[in-house]
């Protein structure tokens, strides 16, 4: 009884044998792998491959031989399919090699739960799972975050290789699916090549695709008598195939094409030119474990480099739960199929839907937060434009500046970043070409740009992100992750756009952590020594090694004294043998005897004065003082601080009364200030960001960048560097700064280093005085002179009026400049030193107090600047040009001075005007300290000096501001980029400093220079003209 009900109902279950229902079900997996053949026509016998030689020829010659063996012109028949258990769907999802996994743990989840079985990563790139129904495809196409296909499987036979492998291919695609039924009147056909790989006959993946178009279009051609037109645009039947060992499969594109396109980026549309692919951007992510670890309550996620923002928008879909088809316009492809289940994809739809409403809530719910920074403003606003479209705007802060000055606006717990490479992957962006680009061969070295910004991100990690895990993208074997300063604790290799790239983690340590661990580990290296004192031998273990290396420069520097040593020896020893001997006093008694005693005494008198004349000239003579070339410092855009954030965030600290932001702004109205001078970033935080690490961090992006970029542009290593010399008047920690600029960039332990405070805007001059003094001593060298002045630590929190100066005028600035006294150097340095005149006014109780450093009433730190300033600050310029113009100045100017001193004493002072010389018939460029407006105005008025000399100066001050010691140097770098220095021309840089000093500086161009500065590209003057007429 129970048998005839199963038969029964197994009859009402199975389809009529000629319905398309029941073609339509039995396709998934037709042929045993029997030959076939089957009527052609058309293109169907046309095309020969590389790998087989199949064509009409072949074909007819098969016919003929089936009709001498009496089958007429009936092909012969074909066995019947073998149909698989009813119901049985079998899918491939393909993928970046290396991201197998992560797409075999996505189909594992909890929405694939009852949908896809028998998940199994077949070959690298390909994952294959099985299915009882055709919502598995759609929920797989609509969820997966890191797939670039899915396949539904309509055919796979294996080919007989002894026939020709046009016509095995042809017959196998022919009979493969009821094609008429799949592809009905007015419907367009693509066929879309996976692999070929590994076949006997077939190496040709464009004969392949050939044979199987030609098939399917004979096949509804026969049957409706039209052919399928080509597609405009995406074809409504989208197949794919791959022939791997010999075996043929044939698939239907469940999506359409790549599920890369996402719909947050329409095809078309701009994007960064090293975008990374978004379907290898989820597979990375996931890789990382960031869709676990974005579960966690206040996590934060950033991304230092994301260009146009493919990692953090795919990072918000992660942590959201919300499936990147969601996103997708227009149809999907297998909505036009025949058997497409409407009913089964709106319900993949409303899960989804939901899944992504319950995700968003709990990260905003969470709190946590994704943050994003750039450098190239294009790439920033178009992650904007892809955030804004994929729903996760509000998701996602971006920032833009350098990713070594970036200071996030919280911790990140996690960092995932694909910096550049070099130059762009190969590869179509279809298949997914991702990374930031690589360049192709190992021996090119990377372009200095790159290995900058891979420094800046390792000096981001370690500044930033203590404790963070770390991810980075690396496309290069150039050694370009050295630049971190740290080693990867684990690599996964993953292919993109046919290159190999590396994805690489890194667990960044606290500052504490770290010296926790180096201390383990000495700890234990000792006691594997087992001495009875290890330590003391293993810290002097490098000094050894650096003390050798020293005493071996100092024999070379001084070989020819050690070879004259005993040839003086030999003469000293020979003289005093003959003089023991007797022989000079009979030398000297034939002498007196003869007419030799005049010329005699006259020989030894004439090679006694050369002698002593010869060993003046080498003794006495200076070493001449080459300033080879100098880089001034750029901030990047996220710290520029525009008047009218001045008042607002002065105002949020809650520190300052409303008298003072009052008082402050009516200064800062009248400064001579632009709006886009820089402070550092925390100054904009509520509460400021002022500790010593946030002082070193400005200190480390300021001056690191500018010896970074001076050394790199005279071509000149750091360990060739002789002695450094960092001036920084209100900030000294310990270790110096001179040492934290020898610590990073390794220099030889025999450096002679020297760290100037407190010695105010004028220390620039000073440092070049000292560093001259140095070159004088130290044959063949360089010296490295860093300027510059630290905010962090030194804003003033008070009200008191003589002190609130300073913070409308004091910004972020620092230049770097390496000098040399190596005579080979003339022809290439820019500049050679003439004169310095150092003046100062300490002895003078008034110019003493006049800029002083002290505390409030209420305990807070600042500068106070005192009403006799400019008057003081005239008188050391006056001490200072006395003795620079009788250096300078030519005959006659002098003998004017000369002449107006002499009336003057004879006839008072109040009689006579004095006389002040024209400079400009000394110089042809000078370079004023921008103090301020009201210093370069009395300097112009005092000095006589027209508006082209004093142009330059304004310009550094509307720009820049008061940077301190370095502004000299950006007025020099104005002067080279918009004006042109001539070779023989005299540059005067005018230096003012508390103490009271006024120093002076004189050089000479020794070639042509123009050369535009990053510090001052896209200047307008016409602005700064006009905006410091509405501030008079």
């Amino acid at each position: 009884m129970l048998r005839q009900q199963a038969a029964a109902l197994l009859a009402l279950r199975r389809p009529a044998p000629g319905s398309v229902i029941a073609r339509a079900s039995s396709y998934a997996s037709w042929g045993d792998g029997s030959s076939r053949s089957g009527p052609r026509g058309g293109r169907g016998s046309s095309g020969r491959g590389r790998g087989g030689g199949s064509g009409s020829r072949s074909y007819q010659q098969q016919r003929e031989r089936e009709r001498e063996r009496g089958g007429g012109d009936r092909p012969p028949p074909r066995p019947p399919p073998r149909p698989p258990p009813r119901g049985r769907h079998r899918y491939l999802a393909t993928c970046h090699p290396g991201l197998e996994e992560v797409v075999a743990a996505e189909l594992r989840q909890p929405w694939a739960a009852g949908l896809a079985r028998d998940v199994t990563a077949t070959a690298p790139g390909r994952v294959e799972f099985g299915a009882d129904s055709l919502a598995a495809g759609y929920a797989a196409a609509c969820c997966l975050h890191s797939a670039t296909r899915v396949l539904h499987l309509l055919h796979e036979e294996r080919l007989d290789t002894a026939r020709p492998a046009g016509d095995t291919i042809y017959e196998a695609a022919r009979a493969a699916a009821p094609w008429p039924e799949l592809l009905p009147r007015g419907r367009t056909l693509g066929v879309h090549c996976i692999h070929v790989h590994n076949n006997t006959t077939v190496s040709n993946s464009q004969l392949v695709t050939r044979r199987v178009r030609d098939a399917v279009c004979d096949a509804v051609r026969d049957a409706s008598g039209e052919r399928p037109a080509p597609p405009d645009g995406a074809p409504d039947l989208p197949l794919a195939f791959q022939l791997l060992s010999d075996r043929l499969q044939l698939f239907r594109d469940v999506g359409g094409g790549s599920l890369h396109r996402r719909g947050y980026r329409p095809p078309g549309a701009p994007t960064h030119r090293a975008a990374l692919n978004e379907a290898a951007a989820g597979g990375l992510l996931q890789l990382a474990d960031w869709a676990e670890r974005c579960t966690q309550p206040g996590v934060v996620l950033a991304d230092p480099m994301c260009g146009s923002g493919t990692l953090l928008v795919e990072a918000a879909l992660l942590a959201t739960t919300t499936a990147p088809g969601l996103l997708r316009r227009g149809p999907w492809a297998f909505e036009g199929f025949h058997d497409h289940e409407q009913v089964a994809w709106q319900e993949v739809q409303d899960a989804a839907r939901a899944r992504a409403e319950a995700g968003r809530a709990r990260w905003l719910r969470d709190g946590g937060r994704l943050l994003g920074n750039d450098v190239h403003k294009g790439a920033l606003a178009l992650a904007e434009q892809a955030a804004a479209a994929a729903g996760v705007g509000g998701l996602i802060a971006l920032s833009a500046g350098e990713a070594g000055a970036w200071a996030p606006r919280a911790t990140p717990s996690q960092v995932v970043v694909n910096p550049p490479w070099g130059l762009r992957l190969g590869g179509e962006r279809d298949d997914g070409p991702g990374g930031g680009g690589g360049w192709r061969g190992a021996e090119q070295e990377p372009p200095p740009d790159v290995v900058d910004a891979w420094a800046q991100l390792g000096a981001f990690l370690k500044r930033r992100c203590p404790g963070a895990e770390a991810w980075v993208l690396s496309g290069s074997d150039a050694g370009l992750t050295a630049q971190l300063g740290m080693r990867a604790c684990r690599k996964r290799s993953v292919a993109l756009g046919g290159q190999r790239a590396k994805w690489l983690k890194y667990e960044v340590r606290g500052a504490g952590e770290l010296l926790t661990r180096r201390a383990a580990a000495a700890a234990a290296a000792a006691m594997a020594l087992g001495a009875a004192a290890p330590a003391p031998e293993l810290a002097i273990a490098a000094p050894a090694a650096a003390e050798d290396r020293r005493g071996l420069a100092l024999f070379y520097r001084h070989v020819p004294t050690l070879l004259l040593l005993p040839v003086a020896a030999s003469l000293a020893l020979e003289l005093l043998s003959m003089a023991k001997n007797g022989d000079l006093h009979r030398l000297w008694t034939v002498a007196s005897q003869t007419d030799l005693t005049f010329n005699l005494v006259t020989v030894v008198a004439c090679v006694s004065v050369m002698a002593a004349a010869i060993l003046a000239f080498f003794l006495l003579q200076t070493r001449p003082v080459y300033l080879v070339d100098y880089s001034v410092y750029r901030p990047p855009d996220s710290w520029k601080w525009p008047k009218q954030w001045h008042a607002h965030c002065t105002a949020a600290c809650k520190k300052f009364t409303p008298e003072s932001i009052e008082f402050q702004a009516k200064i800062l109205a009248r400064s001579g200030l632009g709006d886009e001078t820089y402070l550092p970033p925390g100054l904009a935080q509520q509460p400021p960001a002022i500790s010593m690490s946030d002082a070193r961090w400005e200190f480390e992006q300021v001056c690191f960048t500018a010896v970074r970029d001076v050394l790199a542009k005279a071509g000149v290593s750091p360990r060739a560097v002789g002695c450094v010399i960092v001036n920084c008047s209100l900030f000294n920690p310990t270790p110096s700064l001179a040492a934290m600029v020898m610590n990073h960039f390794k220099m030889s332990s025999n450096v002679i280093n020297y760290n100037l405070g407190g010695m105010g805007c004028s220390a620039g001059i000073v440092a070049i005085d000292l560093a001259r003094q140095m070159l004088q001593l130290m044959p063949n060298t360089y010296v490295l002179v860093v300027s510059t002045e630290n905010i962090t630590q030194n804003w003033y929190f008070g009200n008191t009026k003589s002190m609130l100066i300073p913070n409308t005028l004091f910004r972020v600035g620092g230049a770097a400049m390496l000098l040399s006294n190596k005579r080979m150097d003339a022809w290439r340095a820019k500049y050679e030193l003439t004169h310095v005149v150092r003046t100062h006014l300490a002895a003078n109780d008034a110019a003493f107090n006049c800029v002083v450093e002290q505390e409030d009433a209420e305990g807070s730190r600042g500068v106070k600047l005192s009403k006799e300033l400019m008057a003081i600050a005239g008188e050391a310029l006056k001490a200072n040009i006395t003795t620079l113009g009788p250096l300078v100045l030519p005959l006659s100017e002098q003998m004017l001075f000369a002449a107006n001193m002499l009336a003057r004493k004879a006839l008072g002072k109040g009689r006579v005007r004095p006389y002040i010389p024209d400079f400009k018939l000394a110089f042809e460029h000078v370079c004023i300290h921008t103090g301020g407006r009201g210093v370069i105005d009395e300097i112009e008025k005092q000095l006589s000096l027209t508006a082209d000399y004093v142009d330059p100066s304004r310009a550094t001050l509307y720009r820049y501001g008061n940077i301190s010691s370095s502004s000299i140097w950006y007025v020099l770098a104005y002067i080279e980029s918009c004006k042109g220095v001539r070779k023989g021309d005299r540059v005067w840089q005018l230096g003012f400093g508390s103490g009271f000093k006024c120093n002076s500086a004189v050089w000479r161009a020794n070639r042509r220079i123009c050369e535009t500065h990053a510090a001052w590209e896209g200047f307008d003057h016409d602005q700064m003209v006009a905006d410091l007429a509405q501030q008079e």
